[in-house]
């Protein structure tokens, strides 16, 4: 408010101010992305964390007469829970030891791949804080492993007799275990369905139409000196005289200058439309402001719908002019004719940003300016030869000038000779230069990280589902040896016993699918921010990964299915 009434003139009905964290200007960009890959790798421990206890308890099971032994020999509870604690931490500290090495081998290699950008506080070097985060993650590791396994321990020893019926001492165990495999499934799935839906919003945002054609388009930037920028009709000359050169080279079909590429930012200029009553809706507003150069339409072959292109005529001398793109005809001249309207930038911008009034001559097609995971906003393109000094100083002076150059095949070698030109006639270096294709490349390359750093959790979870029910069925069986001899003697095929394990094998992975999507669906909102094209909640995304996982599920409990009903009877009846 206080900024409002000190600069009252900067400031209209779509002008406003808001206070932001320092903290979140810092990270407000990156931290969707972060907690969702926390969200996943959280996931990935806990379904590491339920297939080490499947094991551990299946492990419990052979030592159960030893843990007896031990409590009739006077060992208390607390004894036996030392034990195992100390067996657990010593695996634990091997693991967290591991586990310490690779992060700091493998933290750099992702970032590195990664293009996101940490603040500068961040550091990916592993010291105090990351050591006492994974010492107190290694014990409490080590704890839960212990003291699971001891109070099953426990269960047991309450008997107090080594002559019990061990198939009784084992039932809620196998409860536990499979209690584990439906937690395992849930968790895989919801990392499945996440990783799904990032693939396919990153398919959909690379298929989107840009609006223009990137092949055989080579791009580059360059600034020029005070001297040289000192004035509008200075450089403006300057930038003709590059741009013949260029389009006189072998291969070269057109060149343009323009202040930004594609699919990258460009600031946005208030307007106000000549004419329009003052308090009619869209007599003003703020779009997309985007100086370019003659034959930049051609460059990137975007159409002129309506009225015509700039040409040289369309110098510092000539009457202002516009080309607006058909988003901002939509928005402000719906069922109008844009053509010979009038419209003035940055009225109220101070001295020396004045820009005249200006004439709208064409309308181009919609390009994605700003993104292609954005909606397409409306752009003012203005010829670079007519824009106010100021600002041809202070976009020299930030952001240099960006060159499209179309040729005639991706052979065609302009990178050389566009040097040699820009050295021997403006004494300036060129920058960046790289294929348009990758710029695009280039813009959706966080949504291609997140995507396959998700598909790879949810490729791990799935394997790890996948062992913890063969472990759980392959107990089973060995558990069940004696009934499966019972069944087969009289008369159970071995078909029959195959599907017996196999259908107990589908109802943990049903149960443990109805639980997944109860929670992908409940948690569907957080990745409304990161993903394009497709709801959250899309169903065919929720049905394509339960099939995958129901169909793993029963690959997983084949094997142990198969040893089930190749069991010989009379094997099976002297069995314990």
């Amino acid at each position: 408010l206080q900024l409002k009434s000190i600069y009252p003139e900067l400031w209209n009905e779509y002008e406003s101010a808001r206070v932001v964290d320092y903290h979140d200007s810092l990270v407000g960009d990156i931290r969707p992305a972060l907690e969702i890959l926390m969200g996943a790798v959280v996931v990935v421990l806990v379904i590491v964390s339920a297939n080490i206890l499947c094991l551990l308890l299946t492990r419990s099971m052979a030592r159960r007469r030893e843990m007896s032994l031990r409590a009739a020999l006077g060992a208390s509870g607390w004894r036996i829970l030392r034990q195992l604690l100390v067996e657990n931490a010593i695996l634990c500290l091997a693991g967290g030891i591991a586990g310490v090495f690779l992060a700091e081998f493998v933290a750099p290699v992702l970032m590195h791949l990664s293009p996101l950008e940490l603040p500068a506080f961040s550091s990916l070097q592993i010291g105090g804080p990351a050591m006492t985060f994974a010492a107190a993650l290694t014990l409490a590791c080590a704890l839960l492993f212990s003291l699971v396994p001891a109070i099953e321990s426990r269960r047991t020893q309450l008997n107090a007799s080594l002559r019990v019926n061990t198939a009784q001492i084992t039932i809620g165990r196998h409860l536990a275990q499979k209690a584990l495999v439906v937690s395992e499934v849930a968790l895989s799935l919801m990392l499945m369905v996440a990783a799904a839906l990032l693939l396919t919003s990153f398919w959909k945002l690379v298929h989107t139409p840009p609006g223009f054609d990137a092949r055989d388009v080579l791009t580059f930037k360059n600034g020029f000196s005070d001297e040289q920028a000192a004035t509008t009709a200075l450089l403006s000359q300057r930038l003709d005289e590059l741009t013949s050169r260029l389009e006189a080279l072998p291969g070269v079909v057109s060149a343009a200058a323009v202040s930004d590429l594609p699919t990258q930012l460009v600031a946005d200029l208030p307007f106000d439309i000549i004419g329009r009553a003052a308090d009619r809706k869209g007599a003003s507003a703020d779009e997309k402001y985007v100086p370019i150069t003659v034959h930049y339409f051609d460059a990137l072959r975007v159409p002129v719908v309506a009225g015509r292109a700039f040409d040289l005529s369309d110098s510092h001398t000539s009457a202002p002019v516009l080309i607006v793109n058909q988003q901002f005809v939509r928005n402000y001249f719906k069922g109008e004719n844009p053509i010979g309207q009038h419209i003035r930038i940055g009225a109220m911008m101070g001295p020396g940003f004045e820009d005249p009034i200006r004439e709208i001559v064409g309308v181009v097609g919609d390009i994605k300016q700003t993104g292609l995971d954005t909606t397409t906003p409306g752009i003012m393109y203005l010829p670079t030869a007519q824009i106010p000094d100021r600002l041809t100083q202070m976009g020299n002076g930030l952001l240099g000038m960006s060159w499209v150059v179309r040729t005639k095949s991706a052979q065609v070698d302009v990178a050389t000779p566009a040097r040699r030109i820009f050295i021997d006639n403006a004494r300036s270096p060129l920058l960046s230069f790289e294929p348009l294709s990758e710029v695009i490349s280039a813009s959706v390359a966080q949504q291609r990280f997140n995507m396959i750093l998700l598909s790879g959790f949810g490729i791990i979870s799935l394997i790890l589902g996948a062992t913890g029910l063969y472990g759980v069925m392959s107990y089973t069986v060995s558990r069940q040896t004696k009934e499966i001899g019972v069944r087969m003697a009289i008369g159970a095929q071995r078909g029959d016993i195959a599907s017996m394990v196999l259908r107990d094998a589908g109802q943990l992975v049903v149960i443990g699918l109805i639980v997944g999507v109860a929670a992908s669906l409940a948690g569907a909102r957080l990745l409304q921010s990161v993903i394009f094209g497709i709801a959250p909640r899309d169903p065919l995304t929720l049905a394509a990964m339960c099939g995958v996982l129901l169909l793993t599920g029963l690959l997983a409990a084949w094997w142990p299915a198969k040893r089930a009903a190749s069991t010989e009877p009379m094997q099976a009846l002297r069995a314990e």
